[in-house]
């Protein structure tokens, strides 16, 4: 339609006509890119909220496991200390000896690994939208917590491989079986 006007107008030589459609157009233009660029400001206003918060909810769960962890490992080693020290007992009764080597292969031999809740991290990693932050002190420090936390997971892996052999070695070496 402005098209066509235009093309009336200039035939007909009624330059204000021209001028101001023409003025009509860039302005509309102009309106539209302002109202997308403010669209696109507000998206990435909201996906850093939502970044954010997914961020904040990922380490509080971190830090719930890794507290119920170490909770489970002080029970753990409290168990294998009694059980150890049955063993190592001579004259440790037939019952408590039992009863700690019950409490030991039930619950002493749990090994907890280390579990981080990392989703949001690994998405905004894997698409490339750490730029959304808009901190490159934030993404720097979350780049320095995945690298601890892979840290700690190879180390926990470790651990777990290392002990778990000692086991039936253990068992066999203090003989428990002999009550």
């Amino acid at each position: 339609m402005i098209l066509r006007r235009l093309t009336k107008n200039i035939k007909s030589q009624n330059w204000f006509a021209v001028v101001l459609d023409f003025i009509i157009v860039v302005v509309g233009v102009f309106v539209g890119l302002q109202v997308s660029n403010w669209n696109d400001v507000k998206k990435e206003e909201m996906s850093r909220g939502y970044y954010l918060e997914r961020l904040a909810s990922d380490l509080s769960q971190t830090i719930a496991f890794s507290e119920d962890t170490e909770a489970t490992a002080t029970e753990t080693i409290a168990i294998i200390e009694r059980f150890t020290a049955a063993l190592n007992d001579p004259n440790s009764p037939p019952e408590e000896l039992v009863a700690a080597a019950r409490a030991y292969f039930g619950e002493g031999t749990l090994m907890s690994g280390f579990t981080v809740f990392w989703g949001t991290y690994e998405d905004l990693s894997s698409t490339g939208n750490f730029s959304v932050l808009e901190s490159p002190e934030l993404v720097g420090k979350l780049i320095e917590l995945s690298t601890f936390f892979e840290f700690l997971a190879e180390g926990s892996l470790v651990n777990t491989d290392w002990v778990m052999p000692f086991e039936t070695s253990l068992a066999a070496e203090f003989d428990w079986m002999r009550y």
